[in-house]
């Protein structure tokens, strides 16, 4: 693509610019620069050198010839044979075929081939441009795509990732650079969004006149080659089997569980519905312990917990077939069922309503106690509530029904007494899970008075019931560990533990209160921290606060230790050491009230290391309380300061403190403090980490403190954590 400068040497590239006057061999589009006889030039319209370009809006008259754009300037011979002005295009191009502007291929397919043959007249060293790389964007991102011109038809295509369209010439003028086009996402204020960044030319030759096929690679790409289109077939088969999938929830009981396990099932369409069940058996485990002739897949409900539909029959129809479809979601899940041997399964229907129910013995005095676990029928929804009692009855076996109290949790804690007897389940507006609690006993008197019965009093504590699992810290006393009242009921996860069950609406003074009976320990002297799922623990410490926002399990563990009153807050404090490699170790816990001044707090906490020898007497005027803010040492506390007033404390709240060599200097809080070190570029070496207090932010100052003269020192400043 280089301009031939020599005149007389016939060794061109395609598309340059001729620069001997005189010359006949022009590349396609170029400006004809050398004045034929009668003073004519190659232009359209008998212009003289030196005369005005076409005005603007003027069509070329001819496919392919590279006339200047309206506003240039025309251009003599005889002027460095360079082109001054030239189009975007022709810089882009110069050593290449242009892009003619004509949409018919085989014109402009001839065009080339002329320019071609003229070109090889003066020597076999003729190339062409073939691709272009074009990056868009700017140089802090962007993407890549090519230009690529087809040997075959002469179209130029463009190679977008997987995406491979038709090019024109105004599609590739793009790639020219410059801001005069809108730029895109990725592009800057400085850059076009669209830059060809490398330019690939061919030899022209028969050689090259077409892209080698694979027949004619060397043997091992074609084996390479050979082993891609496996893969890549293998893959388009996975993909296409995938897309055949049945993917649902599935859920089973693991032997001897008593809660159902979660996990996911994959089942080709075509598959039956009996061997869903057998990779279902297979998921769950179950081998020889539950032969998979006692497992059965029903539809199944997570979200209501229950059973929606069984399907007996259909075992030898395809899942697509009994599921429905292969779909991106399903609107159920399924569930593993088991039986006993010799047992038979139930029959499901879909239409009915599955009535969940809990038995309340009202003798019992503690709610959680006094309820039953939940027990189960399902009804047709033409059933009234008198024969819904006596299916319950039955199955409680109480004899005389007409006396069983019922009651029906419509909304969450919402309680409606059911006594409407000649209505159905429809009527009565039973849903999908509708939840009951029956009393036991039979219920005699006027229910009018139910609210005030010991049975309504036992449901709405157990609906707003939360279970608070406790953990006891390795370090509290035996004691507590191992009451004499049989206080630890049960290990967890080998832990000794226990369990308060308590009525949300009361408050966490309540549950220590309950707590410190149990564990003959007053509230005041153990703390309570809340265990979360990815195990992290906050301590709770609003005591007037209710538990209604806690789940309703919730794990807690016991440590030793004073615990928070009102306006009070715990605070960690590490110390600060900036000649040691690891400057930040943590020291202790330590409780702070509101109001109290940063002298009494460094008091206490100098009190509390009186047994480490570094801190044993150490002077109150050397000893520096600072924010810790991460790892990083904040802002000086000064003497004088009040908690609450001068600063706020918050939970998680961090400390430094740091001993000084000398008396305290920082005495406002204007003041500046700054960790310092003195680079000596003869011995290659840093001095020790010091520090200096300026009063204001001038360099000059800073300069000062730090001893620098222009003539001996250089200071290098940076950050130093």
């Amino acid at each position: 693509g280089e301009v031939d400068q020599t005149p007389g040497e016939g060794d061109k590239t395609l598309g340059e610019v001729d620069q001997t006057p005189g010359e006949g061999d022009k590349t396609l589009g170029e400006v004809d620069q050398t004045p034929r006889e009668g003073g004519q030039t190659s232009r359209e319209g008998d212009q003289t050198p030196g005369e005005e370009d076409q005005k603007p809006g003027e069509e070329d008259q001819k496919p392919g010839e590279g006339d200047q754009k309206p506003g240039e300037g025309d251009q003599t011979p005889g002027e460095g044979g360079s082109v001054k002005n030239a189009p975007e295009s022709d810089q882009f191009s110069q050593g290449a075929v242009a892009l003619p502007k004509s949409d018919n291929k085989s014109s402009r397919h001839q065009q080339e081939e002329d320019e071609i043959q003229e070109k090889l007249k003066g020597g076999p060293y003729v190339y062409e441009l073939f691709s272009v790389m074009v990056h868009s964007g700017s140089a802090l991102g962007g993407h890549y795509y090519a230009y690529i011109k087809s040997l075959k038809d002469f179209q130029w295509y463009c190679f977008n990732d997987h995406n491979v369209t038709f090019a024109t010439e105004d599609d590739i003028e793009k790639a020219f650079g410059g801001i005069h086009q809108s730029r895109g996402y990725y592009s800057s204020i400085y850059s076009s969004s669209a830059n060809a960044y490398m330019l690939m030319y061919r030899k022209v030759s028969p050689r090259n006149e077409s892209f080698m096929e694979v027949e004619y690679f060397p043997q091992h790409l074609r084996q390479l080659i050979e082993e891609e289109h496996i893969i890549e077939k293998r893959a388009v088969e996975i993909e296409k089997k995938q897309k055949e999938m049945c993917k649902l929830k599935l859920f089973y009981r693991d032997i001897g569980a008593e809660s159902l396990t979660e996990g996911r099932i994959q089942i080709h369409k075509d598959d039956t519905l009996q061997q869903a069940v057998v990779e279902a058996h297979r998921i769950a485990g179950y081998g020889k312990k539950i032969p998979v002739e006692q497992c059965r897949l029903v539809r199944y409900d997570d979200y209501y917990e229950l059973v929606e539909r069984s399907w007996e029959g259909k075992e030898e129809l395809t899942v697509s077939n009994v599921f429905g479809g292969v779909k991106t979601y399903y609107t159920f899940e399924l569930l593993l069922e088991t039986r006993e041997e010799g047992e038979e399964f139930p029959r499901y229907q879909e239409s009915e309503i599955v009535i969940k129910f809990r038995t309340v013995d009202a003798d019992i005095s503690e709610p959680h106690r006094a309820i039953s676990n939940t027990s189960h029928i399902r009804l047709m929804p033409t059933l009234t509530i008198r024969e819904m009692k006596d299916k319950i009855a039955q199955r409680i076996g109480m004899d005389d029904p007409i006396h069983l109290l019922v009651l029906w949790e419509k909304y969450h804690s919402d309680l409606i007494y059911l006594d409407t007897d000649d209505m159905t389940l429809k009527e009565t507006g039973f849903h999908k899970r509708t939840r009951l609690f029956v009393q036991k006993q039979p219920y005699t008197s006027d229910h009018a008075g139910i609210q005030d019965s010991q049975f309504w009093r036992h449901i709405d504590e157990y609906l707003h019931m939360i279970k608070v699992l406790v953990f006891l810290d390795e370090d509290f006393p035996s004691m507590a560990r191992n009451p004499v009242d049989g206080g630890i009921e049960k290990l967890v996860d080998g832990e000794p533990s226990f369990t308060i069950h308590l009525d949300k609406r009361k408050t966490l003074e309540e549950l220590k209160r309950q707590m410190g009976e149990k564990l003959q320990f007053e509230p005041i002297n153990f703390k309570l921290y809340r265990i979360y799922g990815n195990y992290q623990e906050f301590e709770m410490t609003r005591l007037q606060d209710s538990l209604q926002s806690n789940p309703d399990e919730i794990k807690v563990v016991v440590r030793k230790g004073r615990a928070l009153q009102t306006d009070e807050w715990r605070v960690k404090v590490f110390q600060l050491d900036m000649l040691q490699t690891e400057y930040s170790k943590e020291l202790l816990d330590i409780i702070v009230g509101k109001g109290m001044t940063v002298l009494e707090i460094k008091k206490e906490i100098l009190k509390l290391l009186q047994d480490k020898e570094e801190f044993k007497d150490f002077p109150l005027d050397r000893f520096r309380l600072r924010k810790k803010q991460w790892r990083n040492p904040g802002f000086i506390y000064l003497n004088e300061m009040k908690v609450s007033k001068d600063f706020q404390l918050f939970v998680n709240f961090e400390l430094f403190v740091e001993l000084l060599r000398e008396t305290e200097k920082l005495e406002s809080v204007s003041h500046i403090q700054m960790y310092v070190r003195r680079w000596r570029p003869s011995e290659y070496k840093v001095d020790q980490v010091g520090e200096v207090i300026l009063t204001n932010t001038s360099m000059d100052e800073l300069k000062y403190r730090v001893g620098w003269t222009p003539c001996t020192h250089t200071y290098i400043m940076g950050r130093i954590l």
